[in-house]
């Protein structure tokens, strides 16, 4: 059932990156030059026959100026998320985790629960040109670094700021610290 589920998710991807090279009307060769990703690896993940990394996705998002999320398929039912029962995607180090929770229907704002693993650091990439982030720490003591300056923040404690820059979130404590993040792009 598992991986139905995660071959359903990788199909859903491809079927999109599909559609937003075409709609582009860009041919493999020259995402691939756009995206700094090889053009095999794009056809492969086009066709579902790769599980592309969140470095690659990552790549194909701001090549096509896009948040992250966009490359997922999303219905507009009503929809629970529960904490671990969803898609999550995971560092390769396993100092984090991000589950995407929910999108607007114009990609304009996306919710996301992390998870920063006991005495790890997870460093952000620069979103976008004007995305705002509001992070809330639901459960532990999270240290918040934006442009140098330390943050420190513990259960429920809310922080926005502009996350175009750079950003990370550190843990030194011996516990999982989460924490939901709301995403604006374009703000």
């Amino acid at each position: 059932m598992e991986n139905d589920y995660a071959k359903n998710i990788v199909n859903g991807v491809g079927a999109v990156l599909k559609k937003l090279r075409k709609d582009r009307a860009l041919s493999l060769e020259d995402a691939a030059r756009l995206m700094d990703v090889s053009k095999l690896t794009l056809s492969k993940i086009e066709r579902g026959d790769t599980n592309p990394t969140i470095g690659v996705l990552a790549k194909i998002a701001k090549g096509f100026e896009v948040p992250l999320m966009t490359l997922f398929l999303h219905d507009n039912r009503i929809h629970i998320s529960r904490a671990g029962q969803t898609l999550k995607i995971n560092d390769t180090q396993q100092a984090w985790s991000i589950e995407p929770i929910f999108e607007d229907s114009n990609n304009a704002t996306q919710l996301y629960r992390i998870y920063i693993a006991a005495n790890s650091v997870y460093e952000a990439a620069k979103h976008q040109s004007n995305t705002t982030e509001i992070i809330t720490v639901m459960r532990g003591t999270l240290k918040m670094i934006v442009d140098g300056q330390p943050y420190l923040l513990q259960d429920f404690d809310s922080f926005s700021f502009r996350s175009d820059q750079k950003h990370s979130y550190r843990n030194d404590s011996d516990e999982v610290v989460v924490l939901h993040a709301l995403i604006r792009y374009g703000v």
